[in-house]
C-alpha cells in the first residue's frame, strides 16, 4: 500500500493485499480463473449496453468477443497482477450502464442513478486510472447506432450528462487522492505518480500516434502481419466516409463520426496527461476498444436501404468468421506467452530443487539467475513475453511457492542475480520501510543450490 496509494489506486491495494495467498502454481490458477470470470462479466456488460441501443442479440455478442480478446483482456487473464486493470473496464461500464439509466429515468429517480454512476467511476479509477476511461470508448456504440436523422436531437444532452457525471467523478477522486497525499505525506512515485503532468504537450500527441494507436490498431495480434496497422487505420476512416455518404443528414453524420473519432485520444487521456506513461498493452483496453466500436459497430451503423437484409445477413457470416480468429489468436497469445512461459519456469526450478533435496541435503540459500534477454516474445514487453523473475520483486514468493509445493518448510534465503559473476542480491522487505533493502549473500554459502533459468528454453 505504500507504493500503491501515491499512484492513486487505493482499490488495487486492496487487491493486491490478498496476493500473499497465492503460495503454489495451483493458487495462481485460481486467481486467474477469477480474472477470466471478471472478463466474462465485461462481456455480458457491452453485450446489455449493445443492445440497448438496437444491436441485435448475436452481432452484439460477436462484437463482445471482438473486445474481450484484445491484447489488453489477454494480459488482464493471465497476468494476475493486472487484475484491478480488469477491475477498472467493469467498474467503468457499471457507471456508463448506470449514468444511461439516469439519462432515461424519472425525474424522481435520476439522482440515485447519477450518485450511483459517479460512484462506480471513482470506483473504476482507485483500480486502475487507463481502464477506467473505458467509460469513454463504449459511448462509440450509441454513437454510432443513433441515425443521423435523430443524432442532433438526442446526444448534446447525453454527451453533456455523460460528460458531466465523468467530470464529478473525477474531480472527487482526484480532489481526495491530493488532500490524502498531503496529509499522509505520499512520497514521489516518478512517473507513476498522479501528480506529475506532461509538459511538453507536441511530443505527447507525436508519441501518441506513432506508438499507442499503432499498436492498438494491430486489434488482436501482438506481432501484426500483412502491414495491419495502416489497413486497420484506413479501413476505419474509409467506413467513416462511406457512412456520412450514405446517411441521409450528411451535418449530423459527419458530427458523429467526427466525435467517434475524437473517443480515440479521449479514451487514452490519463495517460496522454501523465508524466511518462509506457507502451503497454495493459494500458490499451479503452483505445483498443475504440478501434472495434468503430469499425465493427459502425459496419452495422450503415444506413443502408436497399439490400438491407443481404447486408445483414452477409455482416452476420463476416462477424462470425472474425470473432472466431480473434479468440483463436488470443488463446494462442495467452498460450505461448503466458502458460508455456511459467508453466515450464516454475517446472524448471522445481525440478531443480527436488533434485537437491533428494541429495539429502539440506536447503538453506537458493540463488535464482534470472534472464537477462528476451525469452518469449519477438519484442519484450512489460507483460507480454516477459518471465517472472525478470522483476526482482517476483523471485521471492516465486521460490517461496515452489517450496510450499514440495513440502519445505525449513527457513531458506532467496537471492537473485542477472549473471554468474553477481552481484547475489538477497531482497529483505521490512514491514516499517518502503523500499526493501538489499543484502549480498554469495553464492558458496552452505547449503546454497544455483538454479540457472537462463538455460532454459522458453521459445
Amino acid at each position: 500500500m505504500n507504493w500503491i496509494l501515491p499512484i492513486g489506486r487505493p482499490l488495487a491495494g486492496l487487491v493486491y493485499c490478498i496476493f500473499p495467498m497465492v503460495t503454489s502454481f495451483r493458487w495462481m490458477g485460481v486467481f486467474r480463473l477469477l480474472a477470466v470470470l471478471n472478463i466474462g462479466f465485461i462481456a455480458y456488460l457491452l453485450w446489455v449496453w449493445m443492445r440497448h441501443w438496437k444491436v441485435p442479440g448475436y452481432p452484439a455478442f460477436l462484437i463482445a468477443i471482438m473486445v474481450i480478446s484484445l491484447p489488453a483482456f489477454q494480459v488482464f487473464s493471465s497476468y494476475i497482477s493486472t487484475i484491478p486493470h480488469g477491475l477498472g473496464v467493469t467498474f467503468a461500464l457499471l457507471a456508463l450502464l448506470s449514468a444511461n439509466a439516469g439519462i432515461e429515468a424519472k425525474q424522481y429517480k435520476k439522482i440515485g442513478f447519477f450518485a450511483g454512476a459517479i460512484f462506480f467511476q471513482i470506483a473504476a479509477l482507485s483500480f486502475n486510472q487507463a481502464s477506467a476511461l473505458f467509460y469513454c470508448s463504449a459511448l462509440a456504440v450509441g454513437l454510432l447506432m443513433t441515425d443521423s436523422s435523430k443524432f442532433l436531437k438526442v446526444w448534446p444532452k447525453k454527451l453533456l450528462c455523460f460528460a458531466a457525471v465523468l467530470a464529478g467523478a473525477m474531480v472527487i477522486y482526484y480532489v481526495v487522492f491530493r488532500y490524502s497525499a498531503d496529509i499522509f505525506s505520499f512520497r514521489n512515485v516518478g512517473k507513476y505518480d498522479g501528480r506529475n503532468f506532461v509538459k511538453d504537450y507536441a511530443q505527447r500527441w507525436t508519441w501518441f500516434i506513432e506508438r499507442p494507436m499503432v499498436e492498438t490498431s494491430s486489434l488482436w495480434f501482438i506481432t501484426p502481419q500483412f502491414n495491419m496497422q495502416q489497413w486497420s487505420l484506413r479501413a476505419v476512416i474509409y467506413l467513416m466516409v462511406l457512412g456520412a455518404g450514405m446517411a441521409s443528414h450528411k451535418i449530423a453524420a459527419i458530427i458523429k463520426y467526427l466525435a467517434v473519432m475524437a473517443l480515440f485520444p479521449v479514451a487514452y487521456g490519463i495517460s496522454l496527461i501523465s508524466s511518462d506513461p509506457s507502451t503497454e498493452y495493459r494500458t490499451y483496453a479503452a483505445l483498443g476498444s475504440v478501434f472495434i466500436f468503430a469499425f465493427f459497430v459502425g459496419l452495422y451503423s450503415l444506413e443502408i436501404d436497399r439490400y438491407k437484409e443481404f447486408w445483414r445477413r452477409s455482416l452476420l457470416v463476416t462477424l462470425s468468421m472474425v470473432a472466431l480468429m480473434a479468440a483463436v489468436v488470443a488463446n494462442s497469445t495467452v498460450t505461448r506467452y503466458f502458460v508455456l512461459c511459467d508453466s515450464t519456469e516454475f517446472r524448471y526450478t522445481k525440478s531443480e530443487i527436488r533434485a537437491y533435496l533428494a541429495s539429502g541435503k539440506e536447503l538453506k540459500v537458493v540463488h535464482i539467475i534470472h534472464v537477462g534477454a528476451t525469452i518469449a516474445a519477438a519484442v519484450q514487453r512489460n507483460e507480454i513475453g516477459e518471465p517472472t523473475n525478470r522483476h526482482t520483486p517476483n523471485v521471492e514468493p516465486f521460490v517461496r511457492a515452489v517450496l510450499s509445493e514440495l513440502g519445505y518448510e525449513k527457513p531458506v534465503r532467496i537471492t537473485s542475480v542477472g549473471s554468474l559473476e553477481g552481484p547475489w542480491i538477497e531482497m529483505v522487505f521490512n514491514k516499517n520501510n518502503v523500499q526493501p533493502s538489499q543484502v549480498v549473500l554469495p553464492p558458496n554459502t552452505e547449503g546454497s543450490l544455483v538454479i540457472n533459468l537462463s538455460r532454459v528454453n522458453f521459445l
